[in-house]
């Protein structure tokens, strides 16, 4: 008789008590499920600062390149130039007067009866 008031009356202790598990359960699953979010948008987050800090990285990394680039363009003109020249002195007509600049320029000599004057800045 017990049992059929049990069964009437309201849930048996075994019914009740998986009741419970299951809210117990429920709660968990929720407690994990807002764990699972702050995770995630913690990672979201740090993942978006990260991009900004690349892209404003490469940004500054692109102006220090380009101004890389003007110098070594600048450079290459002068190089090129300079190879005009050297390639205009390899020609025979030439050679006399390339071997006269070397002798002045880098060797520091001159004709016997000219003088050389040196400028110096103050």
């Amino acid at each position: 008789m017990e049992r059929a008031k049990q069964n009437h009356g309201g849930a048996s202790p075994q019914k009740q008590s998986r009741n419970d598990n299951t809210k117990q359960g429920s709660a968990a699953a929720i407690a994990r499920g807002s764990a699972f979010k702050i995770i995630y948008f913690t990672f979201a987050a740090i993942w978006i600062i990260a991009a900004v800090y690349v892209v404003g990285s490469l940004e500054g990394d692109n102006k220090a390149r380009e101004q890389r680039i003007g110098e070594k363009t600048a450079e290459l003109s002068r190089l090129s130039m300079e190879s005009l020249e050297l390639k205009r002195y390899l020609t025979d007509e030439y050679l006399p007067e390339y071997m006269e600049q070397v002798a002045r320029d880098e060797l520091n000599y001159a004709d016997p009866n000219e003088r050389i004057y040196y400028i110096v800045n103050e």
